[in-house]
């Protein structure tokens, strides 16, 4: 597992269950990659099946075959890192398959084998609440980055529960699931969506839309869903590769771009087509130099639109970023310099 930072990973499923940290990319202190830096021996009694880290690197939650589950915090003294036991978690009775930590909403949360999901209190490990019975072993959960809602996947169904385990919708799949995740996109806002990666090469990408709503399907990706607060829709649907079940996903924090990872080792770069009205912006045909500063365009002082005024600006003059939601840009994109005092107010 690559941790946020994309400096180390970590390694796991060893049977003396040992947890090591390994360079990923090289630095003047460890010039070669995959190089062991540190070693954490018998932190659980059984081998460890799942990890999750936290977005600082800091918190660790590591899950084993038998149903135990640990939170951790890795300090470096000097050179050296410590692991540090904060909370051990009891609650499943088969493998922990999944374990995801939020900082920020201060909890983490586990899936298991036993078809199963606890969420903990971060602090202190205390299981604040539970849901079993679900259709099959957990193979994937992701926490919402506002709201805290919780995304869970189990082999052919979707959860949606919100952070104090109320059970929001619920829909069955047709391909079988092999990995999850949110977007850093509010809950609450018509661009969040969440993705699936599935065992024949899939990506889907849903949206949470209110319960009474007509729901598309044009792809027959849904088999049924269950009444309820909310229903899934299919947003968009792509191919990573034929055949090639998609093991990982991830979204950048912009919400631009995304990354799927195959079974094979491939790992492709998506991006998202940039939302809003654009229907004011000027014609590139007519802009030589820039609006605002006067320089005149070229191979390295490109044209630039700014979202708000539409005029056309030179890189320099256009390095703020603004969300715009009366455009229907609802996450930071660029604007000219008059813009974003304007904007700022």
């Amino acid at each position: 597992m690559v941790g946020p930072r994309f400096v180390k990973y970590m390694s796991f499923r060893r049977p003396d269950g040992c947890l090591r940290l390994h360079t990923f990319i090289t630095t003047p202190r460890h010039p070669t990659a995959h190089k062991l830096v540190a070693a954490f021996e018998q932190m659980h009694p059984n081998p460890i099946s799942a990890l999750g880290v936290s977005d600082d690197g800091i918190t660790i939650c590591t899950g084993a075959e038998d149903g135990g589950s640990c939170i951790w915090e890795m300090v470096k003294q000097g050179h050296s890192r410590k692991m540090t036991l904060r909370a051990r978690m009891i609650g499943h009775f088969n493998a922990i398959t999944v374990c995801k930590v939020s900082r920020s909403h201060g909890v983490v949360a586990t899936g298991s084998k036993d078809k199963s999901i606890s969420v903990w209190n971060l602090q202190n490990g205390m299981r604040l609440w539970s849901a079993s019975g679900l259709s099959s072993e957990i193979v994937g959960i992701s926490i919402g980055s506002h709201m805290g809602w919780l995304y869970v996947a189990t082999k052919n169904t979707l959860y949606i529960f919100s952070l104090n385990g109320q059970a929001l919708a619920e829909a069955e799949v047709r391909a079988e699931i092999s990995s999850l995740c949110a977007s850093p996109m509010p809950e609450w806002s018509d661009f969040n969506v969440f993705s699936t990666g599935h065992s024949n090469g899939k990506i889907c990408f849903w949206n949470v839309v209110p319960g009474h709503a007509e729901v598309e399907d044009e792809e027959c990706m849904l088999e049924s869903q269950q009444p309820g607060r909310y229903k899934v829709s299919l947003k968009a649907l792509k191919q990573h590769g034929e055949g090639v079940a998609v093991t990982a996903f991830g979204f950048s924090s912009d919400h631009m771009r995304c990354w799927s990872g195959g079974i094979d080792g491939s790992l492709l770069l998506w991006q998202f087509a940039e939302s809003g009205d654009t229907g004011h912006w000027v014609d590139d045909s007519r802009a030589t130099q820039c609006g605002l500063c006067g320089v005149k365009f070229t191979v390295i002082d490109r044209r630039h639109h700014c979202r708000k005024c539409g005029n056309i600006v030179c890189g320099r003059c256009s390095s703020g970023r603004r969300a715009i939601p009366q455009l229907s840009f609802f996450t930071p994109v660029r604007v000219c310099d008059v813009c974003k005092r304007d904007l700022d107010g």
